[in-house]
């Protein structure tokens, strides 16, 4: 071997070497980025969870503000009948402190057992504020509230039933929308799509304005290809 071919025999070892030293100081900053981007990424998704718990306990006091204020606003203004008897049994004049006032205590330990997934409670608690007021003008949402909380305890067919309910003694209620959407959603947890997706289209049909709609839609649109499915097996 020639003294210029031990030469350049170093020199390509040289050049070896830095390539080897500069891939393992690229490697190392490229691993130290990704390290650093999934600590981020940790700490972005802890932020996450944490508004989302402070959004829903802020849901839970804002729901709880607003029944007081329905409450209290409610005790001040009188009611007249607006409706039949079998919705609203106030006579004219009669205000809601004159209709069982002392079992309202009852509604609202419904509402934070429900609040706070204790949904067997929270019914216990409804279906004793119905029987002692049955008439109370805050009887259908007791009613509703009774037919969300078997839904959320996964009792479809008594939620479904309970739903019937509401239509059927409270037909002017404010939550029969909303009702009726959870009952379309139960039929669907139980197998019965056909009927779920009868009362989406029916929902729609009655209710198109309602801030609902877009959601209602859209799980229309979901269940339908399934029940085409169903169909085709």
């Amino acid at each position: 071997m020639t003294h210029r071919d031990r030469r350049w025999q170093v020199y390509g070892a040289t050049v070896l070497c830095l390539s080897l030293t500069r891939c393992t100081h690229h490697r190392d900053l490229f691993q130290e980025g990704v390290n650093k981007t999934d600590e981020k990424i940790m700490t972005l998704t802890e932020r996450i969870e944490r508004q989302d718990a402070e959004i829903a306990r802020l849901r839970a006091t804002l729901l709880k503000i607003q029944t007081q204020r329905e409450a209290t606003a409610a005790k001040k203004v009188p009611v007249r009948r607006l409706h039949p008897p079998k919705v609203f049994s106030l006579d004219e004049g009669e205000t809601i402190a004159d209709s069982s006032q002392e079992t309202m205590h009852l509604y609202y330990l419904g509402l934070q057992s429900l609040e706070g997934g204790q949904y067997d409670a929270s019914i216990k608690s409804f279906q004793d504020f119905l029987a002692m007021s049955p008439d109370h003008v805050y009887a259908d949402r007791a009613q509703f509230l009774i037919a969300k909380a078997q839904f959320m305890n996964q009792e479809f067919h008594l939620s479904v039933l309970s739903v019937n309910a509401l239509e059927t003694q409270y037909p002017y209620s404010f939550r029969i929308p909303e009702a009726l959407y959870h009952r379309a959603l139960a039929y669907q947890k139980i197998g019965q799509t056909e009927k779920a997706k009868a009362g989406l289209q029916e929902w729609l049909h009655r209710f198109p304005g309602h801030f609902l709609a877009t959601s209602v839609s859209r799980y229309l649109k979901e269940i339908v290809p399934r029940l085409m499915e169903d169909e085709s097996t």
